[in-house]
């Protein structure tokens, strides 16, 4: 009776749109919302179908399937399929990591793997430091996007 109980205060609230298994966060500011997917699921790509009217064929991009880079415009938003190099420490091979983003004037949604370190600690870098957090608040979609994708080519030249 007392694991049972333990267990019951210990395990995570349910959601009916993103179970507790994948990372979805979500960062508002005053300009725009960056979503971060992390193991994007068909319910999480569902409920971005709902919310943004994102297109089918983009979604379905995001997948986890190794795609070619590609960049899709639609009417109020642009698709982006970028890769990126990991270095994988236990095979001693560089593989490729993706990593999907839908552009809009009010919203970043970035989906992924959750293998590109420095997307992980930018995104975490915006929630928890005061000073990023007021910088982030007056930026726009693209200067947030040109310092994250600064960040990721920078994590590429050792390798």
């Amino acid at each position: 009776f007392t694991l049972f109980f333990f267990l019951m205060i210990r395990r995570p609230p349910r959601s009916t749109l993103f179970p507790y298994t994948t990372l979805f966060r979500s960062l508002p500011t005053k300009k725009f919302i960056w979503l971060d997917i992390n193991k994007a699921t068909q319910t999480n790509l569902k409920y971005l179908k709902q919310e943004f009217d994102f297109d089918s064929n983009d979604l379905n991009d995001c997948l986890p399937t190794i795609q070619r880079q590609k960049i899709h415009g639609a009417k109020n938003y642009i698709f982006l399929v970028i890769q990126f190099p990991v270095y994988n420490r236990e095979t001693g091979i560089i593989e490729s990591s993706e990593i999907d983003c839908f552009i809009g004037k009010k919203f970043l949604v970035t989906i992924h793997e959750g293998e590109l370190k420095p997307l992980i600690d930018f995104y975490h870098l915006c929630q928890t430091d005061q000073v990023m957090k007021s910088q982030l608040r007056n930026e726009d979609v693209a200067s947030v996007l040109y310092k994250l994708l600064y960040k990721l080519y920078i994590y590429c030249y050792p390798i």
